[in-house]
């Protein structure tokens, strides 16, 4: 969750690996976590640059062997967070597949258009 809310390595994992270490990853449930977890939308492109381990499919790959079970069994706060964060991750893959149809649909509009200008300003000539 860290990682899909754009917190870097760094500030949540032993040095030099991506082993989480609590010690350092507690100190950022605070408000801030909060304000990240209510300002996150899942719609409209992302400016914001993105290492490696913070895209979707990176963060999918990694929690794709958890069970929500499981989560829910440990701690019914953390099962939430894993379902918010399963939920945000299947509405932002929706919305940049339903981004990416619209694109090519325009890519293809405009071509058809090019095509029709060019055979009539050669049956002009």
């Amino acid at each position: 969750m860290f990682y899909f809310l754009g917190y870097k390595r760094e500030e949540i994992c032993e040095e030099g690996t991506n082993k989480l270490w609590w010690k350092k990853a507690k100190q950022h449930i605070d408000n801030d976590l909060y304000e990240r977890i209510q300002n996150y939308t899942p719609i409209g492109p992302k400016e914001d640059t993105f290492t490696r381990y913070q895209v979707i499919n990176f963060i999918e790959k990694n929690i794709e062997s958890v069970e929500a079970s499981e989560i829910e069994h440990y701690s019914w706060y953390l099962s939430k967070y894993f379902k918010w964060m399963t939920t945000m991750i299947e509405y932002r893959k929706e919305d940049v597949t339903k981004r990416r149809a619209i694109k090519a649909k325009e890519r293809e509009e405009r071509d058809h258009a090019l095509n029709e200008y060019t055979e009539r300003e050669n049956l002009k000539a």
